[in-house]
């Protein structure tokens, strides 16, 4: 709670003085520039899809028990006030990595919010979600293919 009163320079310059020099991203899209995003951090990395690797990772998935589609794997995992950040290397079209249902997944698990370096879709219904903040790239109708999750919760 205490962060949520935090500017960005505020944190900005404790990071510089601790020389974390590189922490900062810039121009995203905020569909709630009203509201403060503040949470534990779920992250995701995805890659373009190369057929081999991804036959490991869905084997792995399932070895796992995890069900549906790569990015569902990671919305399963929010719990309370969790942040979901995916780098997804900035792909918009065909990288949109939540629409209104995973979104709203997130929203009922009482997450806090998704940062997505890549793009949303079902932007109104997103955007009419009451509890969650969203950041990300760009908005598109493409649903999300030809990416494979390498990482999650990994450094």
């Amino acid at each position: 709670e205490r962060m949520k009163l935090t500017t960005v320079e505020e944190a900005w310059s404790v990071l510089m003085k601790n020389d974390y020099n590189y922490q900062f991203e810039g121009n995203w899209v905020n569909l709630h520039p009203d509201r403060v995003l503040v949470g534990r951090a779920i992250t995701a990395t995805m890659v373009p899809i190369r057929p081999d690797l991804n036959d490991v990772v869905k084997a792995q998935g399932e070895r796992e028990g995890r069900h549906g589609s790569q990015n569902n794997w990671v919305i399963h995992t929010v719990g309370e006030n969790d942040v979901v950040v995916v780098n997804l290397f900035g792909k918009v079209k065909y990288g949109t990595f939540v629409g209104d249902n995973l979104s709203t997944a997130v929203s009922s698990q009482r997450g806090a919010g998704i940062v997505i370096d890549g793009g949303i879709r079902d932007t109104v219904g997103v955007d009419s979600l009451p509890d969650i903040s969203v950041f990300c790239r760009g908005f598109d109708a493409t649903g999300i293919r030809d990416v494979t999750l390498i990482s999650l919760n990994g450094p």
